[in-house]
């Protein structure tokens, strides 16, 4: 009786080898289809056994018919293919999980979260190289991260330079604990907004904070606010793609500098205050511009001092001299009290100011002439450059008596200028004689007399 053929044993499914289009689940790919290779192959043997079998039963079975041979024959073939296929499956995922290995590192290196250039330290003798795209991120928190690009990698030395791209970060701060993976290249810019109305409201991110240098990096803050702390002056912003908008608020004092890519309001320095918020915008090859500028609002019990004050002072002992007719005359301004930021110039009794919107306060002395003669009068601030008045005061009386003395005021004058202008501080004299009034008794104290005084603060 012939020997009936055993059925051939079943092959183990092989799990989905991994691929480098996939690198998230490439290891854990790698991981399982190397850990089913020598299962598969035992399955190969045992198919190959069961078919060397069934041939020689064949056989010894000649009877039966040569086709029969044939076939078994044509079988055992195709089991010693599905052999070496699944050999070389294998090689193919042990040198894909051998190049993995090469693509991944680790690094202690400090670095801040933001584009640019990026310098670490890894692990020597990866396979790193040009064009290629890693992710570094937190090793103790993985939704801090940068993607960038591969500049330069030294497998003798583990040292590797990365270029991050604007916005391709996540989170802020500086750290030393990286894990480095390979990473998808940026996909394509989608075709972008082109206008309609929003239904709901839009909730931006918490702002980020920075820390105060001479360059801070707004856009690498990823956040539409940023709150800068500390106090060190502020003479660039890390250049960013135009267009670029972020809004800052100050948690204290410090200067922002005015200079070619910084440009700022009136083109002057501005010290900030706590709570003061100011908006930035990149227009591309590192200039920035600070588009508007508010200050704190101040309470009722907060003051604060004039960016500028120049005074007619002169020495103790002497007098202000004779008031002049006019119809229009100009008080004497001949010293420069303070004047923050440098952003006031004084020469002619006319006190020259920057671009912006400014808030003016002047007082002035006025006394008895040697004859005694009371007029009517009162004072202005007067744009010199442009011709125009800025602000008057109410209407006074000189003194008769030679022992009396007013004070003239013009309160809460503003002008805002769109470039530099001189103003001066002038009083009505229209139909006065020499003599009839005085500009300020001497009061002898050994100190500078001051007759005259004009504030200016800078308020947008």
């Amino acid at each position: 009786m012939p020997t009936q053929p055993s059925a051939p044993p079943s092959i183990r499914n092989i799990p989905t080898p991994p691929t480098t289009e996939d690198p998230e689940n490439f290891d854990a790919r790698g991981d399982d289809f190397l850990g089913e290779m020598p299962g598969v192959a035992s399955d190969m043997e045992a198919l190959a056994s069961n078919v060397h079998g069934n041939a020689h039963a064949s056989y010894l079975n000649a009877g039966e018919s040569v086709a029969a041979a044939e076939a078994a024959n044509q079988s055992a073939g195709a089991a010693a293919t599905s052999a070496t296929n699944a050999g070389n499956a294998a090689a193919q995922a042990a040198s894909s999980a051998a190049g993995s290995l090469g693509l991944t590192g680790t690094s202690s290196t400090s670095n801040t979260i933001g584009a640019g250039s990026k310098s670490f330290t890894s692990q020597q003798g990866k396979t790193w190289a040009g064009t290629q795209t890693v992710k570094i991120a937190r090793t103790a928190d993985a939704t801090i991260w940068m993607i960038g690009t591969v500049s330069s990698y030294n497998p003798s030395t583990g040292a590797l330079v990365v270029s991050v791209a604007s916005g391709d970060v996540s989170g802020a701060g500086t750290f030393s604990d990286w894990t480095i993976t390979p990473a998808g290249p940026r996909g394509p810019t989608g075709a972008g907004f082109t206008g309609g109305n929003l239904s709901t409201a839009i909730n931006n991110a918490a702002p980020a904070t920075v820390a105060s240098a001479a360059t801070i990096d707004l856009a690498g803050a990823d956040r539409d606010t940023v709150v800068v702390t500390g106090t060190t002056a502020i003479t660039a912003i890390t250049a960013a793609a135009a267009g670029v908008r972020r809004r800052v608020r100050f948690a204290g004092a410090l200067t922002l500098t005015q200079g070619a890519n910084l440009q700022l309001p009136g083109g002057a320095n501005i010290v900030t205050a706590a709570n003061d918020v100011a908006e930035f915008e990149s227009e591309g090859t590192g200039l920035w511009r600070c588009v508007d500028y508010t200050r704190a609002v101040i309470g009722p019990n907060q003051s604060v001092a004039p960016d500028v004050i120049v005074e007619d002072q002169k020495a103790s002992g002497t007098s202000g001299g004779s008031a002049t007719g006019g119809p229009w005359a100009t008080r004497a301004l001949n010293t420069v009290v303070r004047n923050t930021g440098s952003v006031g110039s004084l020469a002619g009794n006319r006190l020259t100011l920057p671009a912006g919107t400014w808030l003016f306060e002047a007082r002035a002395v006025f006394s008895a002439g040697p004859n005694s003669v009371a007029r009517a009068c009162r004072m202005r601030i007067y744009n010199a450059t442009d011709g125009v008045s800025v602000g008057h005061g109410l209407n006074f009386r000189t003194p008769v008596n030679n022992t009396e003395s007013v004070e003239a005021t013009v309160d809460s004058a503003i002008a805002t200028i769109a470039s530099s202008k001189s103003f001066e501080l002038q009083y009505y004299a229209a139909t006065w004689n020499a003599d009839d009034v005085s500009l300020g008794t001497a009061v002898s104290t050994g100190d500078a007399e001051i007759y005259a005084r004009l504030e200016a603060r800078r308020i947008a």
